[in-house]
C-alpha cells in the first residue's frame, strides 16, 4: 500500500479520536481503522492495520504532549491494559462528564455572546477585567482586558515580588465561533496579529487608524504595555497554525480548553451536573 494511502486513514482515525467526546470508557484504534476501511473499501490487511495502528498511536501520543505543554488536560489517555486503546478523561474523572453539555452549549452561541463569553473567560483566568470592543470600530480585536500576573501564574497565596503595584498586562483578544469541523488556519493567525499591531500604532497620537476617538479604550493601552495576544475559538486548530501560533508568540485557546477550565473552576456547575440557567447567568453578569 502507498504511504499517502496510509496517510490518509491516519489522519482520519486519528481525527475521529480526537475530535470525540471524551465520555467514553474505551476507543479501539484497531476498530476505528476497520470502520474506515469497510466505509472505503480499501481491503486492508492485517500487516497494514499494524502499521497504521502505530502510525495513529505516534499522533496521539504527541497530541497529548502538545496539551501538557499547554498545562491543559488532554481529552484521553492510553489504556495501560491495551497499547491501542484510549480510555476518555471523563472515565477517570466524573466531572468531565459535563463535557458534551457545555460543547453543545458554545457552538450555539450566536457571534456577540461568544464574544461576551471570551471576555469573562479571560477574567476567569487572567485579567481583573474586560470587555468586549464595539463591533463598529474593533478593528479585528473582539475583547480587551486587563491582566493580572497573579492569576496569569497561578500563584495562589503567594505575593508576586513587582517593582511597582501598578505593573500590568494588557490581553488583546479574537473570538472565531467556529463549528469545530472548521480548524482555524494561518490566515486567521496572520490577520490577528495584523489587528494587534493596528491596536498599538492607535496609541500613536500622529496616526489614525480604526481605533480614531475610542478614548474609552485607547486610555486604557499604554504604548510600553506588555500585550498578551489571545486567540479563542470554538472550534480547533490545524497543525501549520499551531505552529505560526508558537513563533509569533500568540497564545491559542481552542473548544477543550475552554471546557476543561469552565469545569475545573465549576462555572455553569451546580450539584456536579451542568446547569444551562447558570452557566448563562455567567455570561451576561
Amino acid at each position: 500500500m502507498k504511504e499517502s494511502r496510509f496517510k490518509d486513514v491516519v489522519d482520519d482515525v486519528a481525527e475521529r479520536v480526537l475530535i470525540a467526546p471524551p465520555i467514553y470508557q474505551r476507543l479501539d484504534l484497531y476498530d476505528i481503522i476497520e470502520k474506515h476501511d469497510e466505509e472505503n473499501d480499501l481491503y486492508l490487511d492485517d500487516e497494514d492495520y499494524k502499521v497504521i495502528a502505530k502510525q495513529i498511536k505516534k499522533r496521539l501520543n504527541n497530541y497529548i504532549k502538545y496539551r501538557e505543554s499547554k498545562r491543559s488536560e488532554a481529552k484521553f489517555k492510553f489504556s495501560t491494559s491495551d497499547e491501542f486503546s484510549v480510555v476518555g478523561i471523563a472515565y477517570k474523572d466524573v466531572r468531565f462528564k459535563n463535557y458534551t453539555d457545555f460543547y453543545n452549549k458554545l457552538i450555539k452561541l450566536n457571534d456577540f455572546l461568544f464574544e461576551k463569553f471570551s471576555a469573562k473567560y479571560i477574567n476567569l483566568l487572567m485579567c481583573d477585567f474586560s470587555f468586549v470592543s464595539r463591533a463598529s470600530a474593533d478593528g479585528g480585536i473582539d475583547f480587551l482586558g486587563k491582566g493580572n500576573f497573579q492569576k496569569l501564574l497561578n500563584i495562589n497565596g503567594e505575593e508576586l515580588n513587582l517593582k511597582s503595584k501598578d505593573f500590568s498586562f494588557r490581553v488583546v483578544g479574537q473570538s472565531k465561533r467556529y463549528n469545530p469541523k472548521h480548524k482555524i488556519g494561518t490566515k486567521e493567525i496572520r490577520e490577528f496579529l495584523g489587528s494587534v499591531k493596528i491596536l498599538q500604532e492607535a496609541v500613536n497620537p500622529n496616526k489614525e487608524n480604526a481605533w480614531l476617538g475610542e478614548t474609552n479604550i485607547l486610555n486604557l493601552v499604554k504604548l510600553a504595555d506588555p500585550f498578551l495576544y489571545l486567540f479563542v475559538t470554538t472550534s480547533y486548530y490545524s497543525r501549520d497554525s499551531i505552529d505560526l501560533a508558537a513563533k509569533l508568540g500568540i497564545y491559542i485557546v481552542d473548544i477543550d480548553d475552554i471546557i476543561f477550565d469552565l469545569i475545573t473552576h465549576e462555572i455553569g456547575i451546580v450539584n456536579d451536573n451542568y446547569n444551562s440557567v447558570e452557566f448563562e447567568k455567567w455570561i451576561k453578569n
